[in-house]
């Protein structure tokens, strides 16, 4: 190969690694764009504390201020909430799922809320938004993960709990197995005088 090949060779893979970004840019979204050259200059030591560039980002109208990031921030650090927080969080966050992508609701959030219901002082509260996730489960899984917690909300004799399973019903009385009814819940809610025969006979209609 003559040098003129090899000079015109060694120009060429330079504007093509050249354009490579380039084309990598206009795939990434305008309002992180200015952040990823940024990122990504020549000079290490012009680049961004990358503290700061969250910080950015997380600002009023920043790439990374969103439903999605406050909610999965949220539920990272739930075990700092206080019990008020955390009603108004899942209240909020049942109207917002439909909005997240496919996947983060079953794979992401479902098993924090899992955690915060088991471990946690979340209770009843969480009931809409882990309803709603559970909708997406194949029924064997709907039956290992979801039914135990309405089977353990059932046992509460609190007013607020009581509300909200009355509330969710629609969405959960299909998954009750008649063993599940008569070995679990109603051992439990003939001990809540009108409630529990109220709920079982709607059990049992349905």
């Amino acid at each position: 190969m003559s040098a003129s090949h090899h000079i015109f060779l060694s120009k060429s893979l330079i504007r093509l690694y050249a354009f490579i970004p380039f084309i990598y840019l206009l795939k990434i979204p305008k309002q992180i764009t200015t952040v990823y050259r940024e990122l990504t200059g020549t000079n290490p030591e012009g680049r961004p504390n990358p503290a700061d560039v969250i910080a950015r980002c997380r600002s009023n109208g920043g790439f990374f201020k969103n439903n999605l990031v406050d909610a999965l921030l949220f539920l990272e650090e739930i075990q700092m909430k206080e019990r008020g927080e955390k009603g108004r969080f899942f209240s909020q966050l049942a109207t917002q799922l439909d909005s997240f992508p496919d996947g983060v609701g079953r794979y992401k959030i479902l098993p924090q809320l899992l955690a915060a219901f088991e471990f946690g002082d979340a209770g009843s509260a969480v009931l809409p938004p882990l309803l709603q996730l559970g909708s997406q489960l194949p029924d064997v899984e709907y039956q290992r993960r979801v039914v135990p917690c309405v089977v353990k909300l059932f046992a509460s004799n609190d007013r607020a709990t009581r509300l909200r399973l009355l509330q969710q019903l629609d969405r959960f009385v299909d998954h009750l197995q008649s063993a599940t009814v008569n070995e679990a819940i109603f051992p439990q809610v003939k001990k809540i005088s009108i409630f529990g025969y109220y709920i079982l006979l709607i059990v049992i209609i349905l």
